[in-house]
């Protein structure tokens, strides 16, 4: 037994937290991922609670912040599993893997109290260093994905707002063809109505006139018969003065 307090559990809980709100706050999970984001916000307690109870028995069991440490790893690789869709998760999962083998195997050697042989020894040093130096080039990577991502998101906007907008112009037009339409059908029919009663205006005008000069010329007619009946009246009239003048004499 080792009766020292463990106080890197007090170290690995608060780094874990700051891993978990850089993750939170890149892949925005409580809008990606609301329930599992609150479940994230526990992730310091089992380091609290295993270092109360390892103070309170004055015991520190061996590996506990390792073992700590891998489970948060492990907790990150589900988060980002659940993000397989988004790209930049892909990548940082990616980047996380490499890590994640490389602390399992240590642990999992640790446990047993193994060590490797020299040669294979210093391979994985040489893995732990690689892995470093691939999980900051991928979440460099991941960063650049991120940005392209945020650029395309924009550009999708506005492409759905100009389609909008052009729908929306487009209905407006169809609204005001369609009353122009309708106001010119409109007028159609009135003129078409007007030209119809034109029409029969015009009709009845030449009827008219028909019948007048029906009425001047039986005035005419009639006219040109009284001349002569009036001849022969005067005529008449005359001859039969005549014959009484003769007559007394």
């Amino acid at each position: 037994m080792n009766s020292q307090y463990d106080f890197s559990l007090l170290v690995v809980g608060p780094l874990c937290m700051l891993m978990v709100l850089a993750l939170r706050r890149f892949f925005d999970l409580p809008t990606r991922l609301p329930r599992w984001n609150r479940l994230l916000s526990w992730l310091w307690m089992p380091a609290t609670t295993a270092f109360f109870i390892t103070s309170s028995f004055h015991y520190r069991p061996r590996l506990l912040d390792d073992g700590y440490v891998l489970f948060a790893y492990a907790v990150v690789a589900i988060t980002l599993l659940q993000l397989w869709r988004h790209r930049p998760a892909r990548t940082v999962l990616l980047a996380l893997l490499p890590l994640l083998l490389h602390r399992l195997l240590n642990f999992v050697l640790a446990v047993d109290s193994l060590q490797l042989v020299k040669p294979y020894a210093g391979y994985l040093a040489g893995w732990g260093k690689f892995a470093n130096i691939w999980f900051l080039g991928l979440v460099f990577l991941a960063r650049s994905q991120k940005k392209t991502l945020a650029k395309e998101q924009v550009i999708r906007e506005k492409e759905a707002y100009a389609r909008q907008l052009i729908a929306a112009q487009n209905t407006e037009l169809e609204r005001l063809v369609a009353e122009r339409t309708a106001a010119l059908t409109q007028q159609a029919e009135a003129l078409r109505t007007a030209l119809e009663e034109l029409q029969t205006t015009q009709t009845q005008l030449i009827q008219a006139e028909k019948m007048a000069s029906l009425g001047e010329l039986t005035a005419g007619i009639a006219h040109e018969i009284q001349n002569p009946l009036n001849f022969v009246n005067n005529f008449s009239e005359v001859s039969a003065e005549l014959l009484d003048e003769l007559a007394d004499t």
